[in-house]
């Protein structure tokens, strides 16, 4: 069974997009197939349902650090005012015609 488990995981987006639903429709075809035993399907459901909710809760931190980080970068960000505009791209008109 572990084995199955591990081929579920490489699945491209993980169990995390799966609902209960699906992983019980997923695991009926395996027992349908005889690649799981009828009297394992529910505690394999339980068991891909468990990791599906770790997936998600995985993402969900992964997803808040980066929100986190990106949200202090940009509390370290000074304004700029109109007038260092100007200055910038007068410096640089005056570099490009050489003055």
């Amino acid at each position: 069974m572990s084995n199955i488990l591990e081929d579920t995981m490489d699945f491209g987006l993980g169990l995390f997009m799966y609902s209960k639903e699906k992983i019980e429709e997923m695991v009926n075809k395996l027992v349908e197939k005889g690649q799981v035993a009828k009297q394992d399907a529910s505690s394999f459901v339980a068991e891909l349902t468990q990791k599906g909710a770790e997936q998600r809760v995985e993402i969900k931190k992964m997803i808040d650090e980066r929100v986190n980080e990106a949200t202090e970068s940009f509390r370290n960000v000074k304004p700029v005012t109109k007038e260092e505009v100007r200055a910038i791209i007068q410096e640089e008109l005056a570099k490009r015609d050489g003055k």
